[in-house]
């Protein structure tokens, strides 16, 4: 639409019949149309990065989960060697 804008009144600019109005007014939604793509690029690439950052999470997520089931695991083995040897008590104090 722009350019048969821009057409029209670049014909009519070179025969002096009107003023660049048209021509500028072509211009000026070219430039926007630019923008409009830029900005959809832009949306594009966060879009991009917010789908790598819940992965990141996600992962973080699993990682702790893992790394909290071996705390506990390896707390579960302590209590119990206290439990079996302690002399005392009989009993382990980790919690």
């Amino acid at each position: 639409m722009a350019s048969k804008l821009k057409e029209s009144a670049g014909d009519r600019y070179k025969s002096h019949c009107v003023d660049s109005v048209e021509w500028e007014a072509a211009e000026h939604i070219n430039t926007l149309e630019l923008r409009l793509a830029e900005q959809k690029d832009i949306e594009g690439n966060l879009w991009k990065s917010l789908d790598r950052i819940e992965k990141q999470r996600d992962n973080a997520d699993k990682a702790h989960l893992l790394i909290n089931n071996e705390n506990e695991f390896l707390k579960g083995l302590i209590r119990k060697y206290h439990l079996e040897n302690d002399a005392f008590t009989g009993k382990g104090n980790i919690e």
